[in-house]
């Protein structure tokens, strides 16, 4: 940079009053001091106007006790000057963040995130995809957090069939934890005595249907008249609870919106795996269901 000479305003100095014959320096004499002062300004590149170091030149480095300063990164060192963090300019101009660990209080938003080590999580909750490069192991039984989901029933008096729906989404829970909740035509007090059986329509959301080859996980959990449990009443009247595809749907390789087997269930309890398929079977939507019944433990 163009150096500026530098008018130091400097009072006439006293070197000592101890001394009797004391002599003075003046100002417009010194000038060691003022070409000295000039030679650190002009080597380090200080522009003492705009309060920057390094005008035209970048400095190489500033070493601290605790931060190094490098052309394109950032280090952070111990006392005993081994480094324990960085964050620099990798060959791609992307930003590098290294560091041995990290604790965060409130959460991470990233894009990728790789690990060429073990990484280590209490708890893990993913809203999205999952996809396994590799093989994967587990020390402990998985445990699925199921989806609770209250079915209400509409008794159809010309069928004497309670009939409910579940519509399957791209969003639906792998595992449904299903409540039938009767209306007062099915129960008041007791069953409507005419009463043959439910049926569980299974449906697809028309815009945001599964994706071909999901499977689900169905057991019902509950029966229900407002707030009073009713299963025990359910099981004393023996009748069928079934699943039945939409009319939209087919059930194996039956046509779409029947059943040639009904798939039922008289006991209390009991749980259902559901495949949702589509393009095995052409492009008819169907579902693959297998049942077990007296499933009394539905984890």
């Amino acid at each position: 940079m163009a150096f500026t000479p530098i008018t130091l305003q400097i009072d006439e100095v006293l070197t000592t009053d101890f001394i009797p014959d004391a002599f003075t320096k003046i100002n417009s004499d010194f000038v060691e001091i003022q070409g000295n002062f000039e030679d650190l300004v002009n080597t380090l590149q200080i522009d003492y106007v705009n309060a920057i170091i390094g005008v035209t030149t970048p400095i190489q480095s500033i070493n601290t006790q605790s931060i190094k300063l490098n052309a394109g990164s950032l280090v952070y060192v111990n006392s005993s000057g081994t480094n324990v963090g960085s964050l620099a300019l990798d060959s791609n101009n992307q930003s590098v963040l290294t560091v041995n660990s990290i604790i965060n209080g409130s959460g991470i938003t990233t894009a990728n995130l790789t690990s060429s080590g073990t990484a280590s999580l209490t708890n893990l909750s993913v809203s999205g995809t999952v996809s396994f490069n590799g093989a994967s192991s587990l020390s402990a039984s998985p445990a699925v957090t199921p989806q609770n989901l209250t079915v209400s029933l509409i008794y159809n008096t010309s069928t004497n069939i309670s009939e409910g729906t579940i519509t399957l989404t791209n969003t639906t829970s792998k595992n449904l934890f299903l409540t039938l909740s009767a209306d007062a035509a099915t129960f008041t007090g007791s069953f409507n005595a005419a009463i043959l059986g439910v049926n569980i329509k299974i449906a697809l959301d028309g815009t945001n249907p599964p994706a071909d080859g999901a499977e689900f996980t169905i057991a019902l959990a509950g029966f229900v008249s407002g707030s009073t449990s009713i299963i025990a009443n359910w099981a004393t009247l023996n009748k069928t609870i079934n699943i039945v595809p939409s009319s939209t749907l087919a059930i194996q390789d039956n046509a779409v919106g029947t059943l040639a087997s009904p798939i039922s269930f008289s006991n209390t309890l009991f749980k259902s795996n559901i495949t949702f398929l589509k393009s095995t079977f052409n492009s008819i939507p169907r579902l693959l269901i297998t049942s077990e019944k007296n499933m009394t433990d539905l984890n």
